[in-house]
């Protein structure tokens, strides 16, 4: 070792007895990248910070890049932040700013700064950090060490704190949520935003949903914000799909989308009093005759004939009745056929029976080409629909054949 007061024995750990003040600065750094003298001066904190606190720290804070980067270093300058006052905290950061993306993306320096970024106590230390984070936070969230680093962020910042990140994410928004790291990163932010800023991140994410809805990583952010539940959001969202609705039920990834969406109660974001917004643009022979034929687009049909109303599920099959012996062996029709069979079965029981009190008959006839607009008995719910007028209350059957 270069110096005398240096422990001639090895491992550090046994010299605990070592007095600070009699090694230099050159000699505790030194010790700060070995396995065991980084022991030692961490210990030296927990046995007497007031005292040893200041030697070590005067001696590293001026590399602590470089510390944050070492193997073994990045553990003893955790300690120092764990055990700073907010002023050599602040002193840690300033150190670090001109290198902070590559300690963020680092093995070693992106723990480092998490821990650093978890013990920020000060309105000054935020503003600090956001400083230096800002130019660099496009590249961290694609980063796979570095997005942990923003995640961390979210996690411990609040409210205003977090409003520098959330305009940067609106600027690059359509590079971040289609990202395999970004769209979690934005989902985790929608999560901790407040309601201004989730309607601001919320209007970019709508101006490009289409887009969104396409992508493999981008529909995952769209199904989170459509699961916050948020009335005047979802509304917009539904509007856009069912006027999109054939090519996103088609689309590998926004087929997801539609089938969420289907699943959504809308509670006030209908398009009439009576009928979810995508049903009532299902009700319509060519989208459904699409929508059957294709690997995507069938289990949108089957989503919709799980969760429609009595009624609607009574006219969804009356359309797709004719289409029947077509369907029944194909990859994608097969279970759609199962469905609308159970569901005319049920149908026409209701109307036998009603033919029976009333004195008339009626005979299936599941896959004919033909047949007949029978009333359709709401059963249980006790709803009557005559094909031969309006399918649903403020939807004409005529529009949308």
């Amino acid at each position: 070792m270069p110096s005398s007061h240096l422990p001639q024995s090895s491992p550090y750990s046994a010299s605990s007895s070592v007095d600070l003040s009699s090694l230099s600065s050159n000699d505790i750094i030194i010790l700060s990248k070995d396995q065991h003298g980084c022991r030692m001066l961490q210990k030296k904190i927990d046995d007497d910070c007031s005292k040893n606190l200041p030697i070590i720290f005067n001696a590293t804070y001026k590399l602590s890049s470089a510390l944050m980067l070492d193997p073994f270093g990045n553990y003893l300058i955790q300690k120092l932040m764990i055990s700073a006052t907010p002023s050599q905290l602040s002193l840690i950061i300033i150190e670090i700013t001109p290198n902070i993306g590559k300690i963020a993306t680092n093995l070693h320096g992106t723990r480092a700064l998490q821990k650093l970024i978890g013990c920020l106590s000060t309105p000054n230390h935020h503003d600090l950090i956001a400083i230096a984070i800002s130019p660099e936070v496009v590249s961290l969230v694609h980063d796979l060490n570095g997005n942990h680093v923003i995640q961390k962020l979210i996690s411990h910042f609040f409210g205003d704190d977090l409003e520098f990140l959330v305009d940067l994410i609106i600027v690059h928004l359509i590079q971040i949520a289609s990202h395999k790291h970004g769209c979690c990163v934005l989902q985790k932010l929608l999560n901790k935003c407040s309601p201004y800023q989730i309607q601001k991140i919320s209007n970019e994410i709508l101006r490009n949903s289409v887009h969104l809805m396409k992508d493999q990583f981008g529909n995952y952010v769209i199904q989170y914000l459509i699961s916050l539940d948020i009335n005047g959001i979802n509304l917009q969202l539904l509007r856009l799909v069912a006027n999109e609705l054939v090519p996103l039920s088609c689309g590998k990834f926004s087929s997801n989308v539609v089938e969420k969406c289907l699943k959504l109660n809308p509670n006030g974001c209908t398009m009439n009093d009576n009928i979810h917004p995508l049903l009532a643009a299902l009700i319509n022979i060519q989208t459904l005759m699409s929508l059957i034929k294709d690997q995507y687009g069938n289990y949108v049909v089957q989503t919709a004939l799980e969760v429609a109303d009595w009624p609607v599920k009574c006219v969804m099959a009356e359309m797709v009745r004719p289409m029947l012996p077509n369907i029944r062996y194909t990859n994608y029709g097969k279970r759609i056929h199962t469905k609308v069979v159970s569901i005319l079965a049920e149908l026409d029981k209701n109307n036998n029976n009603n033919n029976n009190n009333t004195g008339g008959s009626h005979s299936p006839s599941y896959g004919s080409q033909t047949h007949s607009n029978p009333k359709i008995n709401g059963g249980a719910h006790g709803s009557n629909i005559n094909t031969d007028n309006n399918l649903l209350p403020g939807i004409n059957f005529s529009a949308h054949v």
